[in-house]
């Protein structure tokens, strides 16, 4: 199943903030808590959107 522009921009921004998480865990940047709940809530709904958007062309 080939993805869509919207879900590899999702995967894209769930993987970094994934990958900035695990950083910031083993103390290698020390961003505030605040600016990593904002890229998950924006992760959260662009994927939100992202799924809206696919299912919507499905059918």
């Amino acid at each position: 199943m080939p993805l869509s522009g919207a879900a590899r921009l999702f995967w894209g921004l769930a993987g970094l903030s994934l990958v900035l998480y695990l950083l910031r865990g083993f103390n290698v940047l020390a961003l505030p808590g605040a600016w990593f709940m904002g890229l998950g809530l924006v992760t959260f709904f662009v994927g939100l959107l992202a799924l809206g958007v696919s299912i919507r062309r499905r059918y």
